[in-house]
């Protein structure tokens, strides 16, 4: 959902105004609640009240941004762990600080400069690029936003966007700032390299007992077997259900009677359609196609293109008028009408194409019908059977027992990770991929009294963790021979780690790069240049980083790009940049941009500092926990 409050800025200022604030709750002082604040006071800037609907509002339209950032709904919980409760605050806050220090100023927007930014808000224009009015009221009622609020809030932001506006003039990054960050960005280096695989050390020999023992202590985590569940799930599936319900041969042929034409397949013409201004030029293009003028060429001298003139492939009841369905329907594959009065004007059609309709019997639509009317039956008992499920689980009766009474389908599985595999590593077949079900599946204790869920097609299920099976190491003798293989695997890992440290405090003290690449049998290869956000096969981004952190002529190691091979490096050149006028100004304005933000937190954190800030500590977690949910 926008914010429409500040959609129509677009300077740096604006953007600082729109971004949430970072601004610290240490800054504020607050150790707990303040009772010299009213109930429906969040918090106070100097003078200046914010009501805690205000908060709620804000906070509930960054709720909905980040639902539909995530692509599904985050709660007041999820978004309490990314810190939104406090951005929000902070926002309103330093707003609020703004607003005291412009009014302290006397600085003022006027009706027409408020009117002025509405209208020229990119929001707020219609299709021809002008001022929409009922387009703008709309979007203020959807927003839940009454006009005068939001005039006043527009003067609010304008009398900020002054005070910022003259607050940072002339600030911005420093060229030599500038220059070093672009030189550190756009700098290239060539390396000569060579390649030193995994195998270049021996796979050491298998350790001992003891070593054994240690590493399968040490490494624990490696060889445990993790939490998994057991549980029980009985659904009540529509489907299953249709499936079940009879109808009787009588009520199916009666309802066929009565709907036969839903079944009947139409006949459909492939058309195409020229409109006219009046019923002159529409006879007199008749005249010329009668005289053997092609539709096509008629089309294109009134400019119309076939995306223009093509109504595509339309029933009888398709067409949008009675009159020229008729005329349509008359014509063979391949005619072409004579002037026919539509209701927007003239038109001339032709039909290039006929698909033949169909009647279907009562014998081809049974099962349909039976599907059809059994769902209907189904969608209108189901919800009255949740009822009473739920009400024989309130009076004592086992997920056994309902399923038994009410012929429902009940499955148990045993041994369940939270990705849903079995002791297998595969998942069950007959787990049902329900929206939510693993997370409720690990979210609850065992035995805990669940809600019942919707399986996302109409139905429902019930759900019972029946054992929670802790998390335990596997034990020695059953996972030996792997602890004995991750042992070998690591220490020829570190073994080659070592080769190549070694490699490269040779190359340090003197020993040219082909020295060292011979003594391990390997070729010097020249890279092309490489700048810091390079990677590839060869290089990975982490060998990358180890190239730049070192000067001219020394060396450097880090993994391959692939497979878990070393590579060993050599700086053999630095390329500095020349620079390149848009690419400067593109930096440039990004660091000003950054610098100016700064500036913008810093102020707002001074004017807090100044004009004081109280929290009403204990409505803010009443509030939060007002949207809790509730176990």
């Amino acid at each position: 959902m926008l914010d429409v409050m500040r959609r129509g800025a677009r300077t740096w200022v604006a953007k600082a105004l729109m971004a949430l604030l970072v601004v610290s709750f240490g800054i504020w002082g607050v150790a707990g609640a303040f009772t010299g604040l009213s109930s429906t006071t969040i918090a106070t800037v100097g003078g200046k009240k914010i009501p805690v609907e205000q908060f709620q509002r804000k906070l509930q339209i960054a709720i909905q941004e980040l639902s539909q950032q995530f692509g599904q709904p985050v709660t007041i919980a999820d978004a309490r762990k990314y810190g939104i409760d406090q951005q929000v605050l902070s926002n309103l806050i330093g707003i609020a600080a703004l607003d005291q220090e412009a009014s302290r100023l006397g600085l003022a927007a006027g009706d027409d400069a408020v009117a002025r930014d509405i209208t020229r808000d990119p929001t707020f224009r219609g299709a021809n690029g002008a001022f929409d009015r009922a387009g703008y009221e709309m979007l203020l009622q959807r927003n839940g936003l009454r006009e005068r609020d939001f005039v006043e809030d527009r003067r609010s932001f304008l009398m900020r966007k002054q005070l910022l506006d003259a607050a940072s003039a002339g600030i911005e990054a420093p060229g030599l700032m500038v220059d070093t960050i672009y030189q550190y960005q756009n700098q290239q280096r060539v390396a000569s390299y060579f390649i030193v695989p995994l195998d270049s050390v021996k796979m050491p020999a298998a350790p001992d007992d003891k070593t054994v023992e240690a590493y399968y202590k040490q490494a624990a985590i490696r060889f445990t077997k993790p939490e998994t569940r057991d549980f029980t799930i009985m659904v009540l599936d529509p489907a299953a259900m249709a499936a079940a319900t009879a109808i009787p041969d009588d009520e199916l042929r009666q309802n066929y009677e009565a709907r036969r034409a839903e079944f009947d397949v139409p006949e459909m013409r492939t058309v195409e359609q020229i409109a006219f201004p009046d019923i002159k030029e529409a006879s007199a293009a008749a005249d010329r196609i009668a005289k053997g003028e092609s539709f096509e060429k008629e089309a294109e001298s009134r400019g119309l293109k076939p995306a223009d003139y093509v109504l595509g492939t339309l029933s009888h009841d398709q067409m949008q008028s009675q009159k020229v369905a008729d005329a349509t329907f008359a014509l063979g594959k391949g005619a072409i009408s004579a002037p026919i009065e539509g209701p927007l004007g003239p038109v001339i059609v032709r039909v290039t194409d006929i698909t033949p309709g169909k009647t279907s019997t009562f014998d081809e639509v049974r099962d349909k019908l039976r599907q059809q009317l059994a769902s209907q039956r189904v969608s209108n008992a189901i919800y009255d059977q949740e009822n009473a499920i739920e009400d024989a689980r309130a009076g004592g009766s086992s997920l056994e027992d309902i399923a038994k009474k009410n012929g429902l389908k009940l499955v148990r599985f045993t041994s369940i990770n939270s990705d849903g595999t079995g002791a297998d590593g595969k998942r069950p077949d007959a787990l049902p991929k329900y929206p939510s079900l693993l997370d409720k599946v690990f979210r609850s204790e065992a035995g805990q009294d669940i809600d019942p869920s919707d399986t996302g097609a109409g139905g429902y299920y019930w759900l019972r963790v029946d054992a929670v099976n802790p998390a335990q190491q596997r034990p020695l003798n059953e996972v030996r021979a792997d602890v004995i293989k991750l042992w070998q695997t690591q220490k020829q890992q570190a073994d080659a780690l070592a080769l190549a440290q070694s490699l490269v405090e040779k190359g340090d003290k003197g020993a040219s790069i082909q020295d060292l690449a011979k003594s391990v049998g390997r070729q010097v290869i020249i890279s092309a240049p490489l700048g810091r956000q390079s990677s590839d096969d060869t290089f990975s981004r982490m060998s990358v980083a180890n190239l730049f952190g070192v000067a001219p002529g020394k060396y450097s190691y880090g993994a391959a790009g692939y497979g878990q091979s070393l590579v060993i490096m050599h700086v053999d050149k630095i390329i500095n940049p020349d620079p390149v006028e848009a690419n400067v100004a593109q930096l440039k304005n990004s660091l000003n941009e950054g610098v100016q933000n700064d500036f913008v937190a810093t102020l707002v954190n001074g004017l807090e500092k100044i004009q004081g800030v109280e929290l009403n500590t204990r409505l803010l977690q009443q509030t939060l926990a007002s949207g809790e949910p509730q176990n």
